[in-house]
């Protein structure tokens, strides 16, 4: 939701552009004022007898055009003449260019146009202080002879003067005013920026919208915000949705993604490279959802973000857009540390399809991460197919079953339905085991092999199953192995299929036993048992004796 209102205070501290300039200035100024010397205009000395005249000649036009002098001497003078004659402008004047709320609203409830000279003229005094009194001051009276004035003043050194003259031209609301407070959108100081993006938004030109759009991008908030907010006011509905997607809402993501708006791919580069690490990361999202080639090279540029969350961010955009120019990058990714951005990366060298990804992946086929596993599946066989069946068949003894899965998939694909069997075996199918038991493929030893040592008991247990039934003497060491371990139920079911090897052979009956009970597990069991049976024992010999 866009703010309603970004209220800043006018007697806010700003760096000062030039310190030494300012510093310089004031004391020449000031020097210039104790020594009578011209400083801009007549001697000191002089304006003071101009005044007299003034007064004595009934002058008000002149007075009152005193009171936007260099000097605040002159112009408490000015005021002091025109209290004399009678005139209560004068003094509203003076204390409106000294800082009084009180005086600026008098002024703008009168609106007498006599005021507005006297302001234009302190535009240009020495003290930032007075120029941005006389900027607030014309703010309240909104007069159209002051747009121009107002204007140059945009140029001015100090932000806090710019920044006022930018809400005067906002009250006055002239068109001539746009272009100029277009180019202060580009300030340096977000405030002022800030408030170019409120004052266009006022006067409700349509020229503004093209650069409020990109303002969208400002790295400042409360720059985006109002730009967000303006555009709203301009009936332009883009603001308001790079506005949404960049503070986390899906559902803008969306209807950007819809839109296919080519003037929202600015403002969300600009951010993505000068952003705060959570508007970057959102940036990257609304780029992914967006889809379109021209943010490959900025997202390239993220993948070495310091924030793993832009990182991250960046990987999958790229994942999504599967432009070729990201394979490079992408490659390096996949054979970088970080899990979450090898999976992305993986996945996106699947979208890209580029033969330079294949050696790359047939090493990701053993990443310890089983997205990338199954990316890396899936990819060669797009790549690769018939080249690389022995790592699909290798990739059946999977743990994770959606690497098993896209396996078998890819084999069936390539017309191989070794696969499918071994798969549909280690789901538990008893049609698959005896199919597979009676074709006899050597190839399916390695991946059921595989499978005997994997974390999910199901999976070896269906397994040592398959296994049985090939009855191939070289799973012998697996079985038992497995007869031999911890878990009951697992040597429950490598003992039913060392049985089915070759009942016949005595002599291979016992070698297995004893290779089984001299495991650690088959230890430890037997002198449970035994330590059990004794103790068993012992105490019916007791009971027996009649021992208590």
């Amino acid at each position: 939701m866009i703010p309603t209102a970004f209220i800043r205070p006018s007697n806010r501290c700003y760096p000062s552009s030039n310190l030494r300039s300012r510093f310089l200035r004031t004391a020449f100024t000031a020097l210039s004022a104790l020594l009578l010397i011209p400083a801009g205009g007549h001697a000191l000395g002089a304006r003071f007898e101009d005044i007299q005249v003034w007064e004595n000649q009934k002058d008000i036009d002149h007075l009152m055009l005193a009171l936007g002098d260099g000097s605040f001497r002159v112009r408490r003078a000015a005021a002091d003449s025109l209290d004399r004659l009678h005139e209560p402008l004068g003094r509203l004047i003076y204390d409106s260019l000294s800082g009084s709320k009180e005086a600026r609203e008098t002024l703008a409830q009168k609106k007498d146009p006599r005021a507005t000279a006297p302001l234009i003229g302190a535009l240009a005094h020495w003290s930032a202080t007075v120029r941005e009194a006389a900027a607030g001051t014309l703010d309240r009276i909104a007069d159209p002879r002051a747009a121009d004035a107002l204007v140059k003043t945009l140029g001015d050194s100090e932000p806090r003067v710019r920044e006022a003259a930018v809400r005067a031209l906002q009250a006055i609301g002239t068109a001539r005013s746009v272009d100029p407070i277009i180019k202060v959108l580009r300030d340096e100081y977000p405030t002022v920026r800030e408030a170019a993006a409120n004052a266009l938004g006022t006067i409700g030109d349509k020229r503004a919208i093209p650069p409020l759009i990109q303002t969208l991008g400002d790295p400042f908030f409360g720059a985006r915000a109002v730009a967000a907010r303006s555009l709203d006011q301009l009936q332009e509905p883009l603001g308001p949705l790079i506005y949404d997607s960049l503070n986390g809402s899906e559902k803008a993501r969306e209807e950007l993604a819809q839109r296919k708006d080519p003037r929202a791919l600015g403002p969300l580069i600009r951010i993505l490279r000068g952003g705060n690490p959570t508007v970057r990361e959102a940036a990257a999202w609304s780029l992914r959802s967006i889809g379109d080639a021209a943010a490959v090279g900025p997202l390239i540029e993220q993948l070495n973000d310091g924030n793993s969350g832009v990182r991250h961010a960046a990987a999958w955009a790229l994942q999504k857009i599967g432009n070729p120019r990201a394979t490079e990058a992408l490659i390096k990714a996949l054979m970088g540390s970080d899990p979450t951005m090898r999976e992305a990366a993986a996945w996106g060298l699947y979208n890209i399809g580029d033969p330079r990804a294949i050696e790359p992946m047939r090493k990701a086929i053993e990443d310890d991460g089983s997205p990338v596993r199954e990316a890396a599946v899936w990819t060669l066989g797009k790549l690769d197919g018939p080249r690389s069946v022995d790592l699909f068949i290798k990739a059946l003894g999977d743990d994770d079953s959606k690497v098993r899965a896209a396996a078998a998939q890819t084999l069936e694909g390539l017309g191989e339905p070794l696969g499918r069997l071994i798969n549909e075996s280690l789901q538990g199918s008893q049609a698959a085991v005896a199919e597979l038991a009676a074709k006899k493929d050597p190839r399916s030893l390695d991946p059921l092999l595989r499978a005997l040592e994997k974390n999910d008991p199901r999976v070896r247990r269906a397994a040592a199953n398959v296994l049985g039934n090939i009855k191939d003497a070289r799973a012998m060491d697996g079985l038992i192995k497995m007869a031999g371990g911890w878990n009951p139920r697992d040597r429950l079911a490598a003992t039913a299929s060392l049985v089915k090897m070759d009942p016949a052979r005595f002599s291979l009956w016992v070698s297995t036993f004893f290779k089984i009970m001299f495991r650690p597990a088959s230890l430890v069991y037997l002198l449970c048992s035994l330590s059990l049976f004794g103790f068993a024992a012992y105490a019916m010999v007791r009971r027996k004796r009649g021992c208590p």
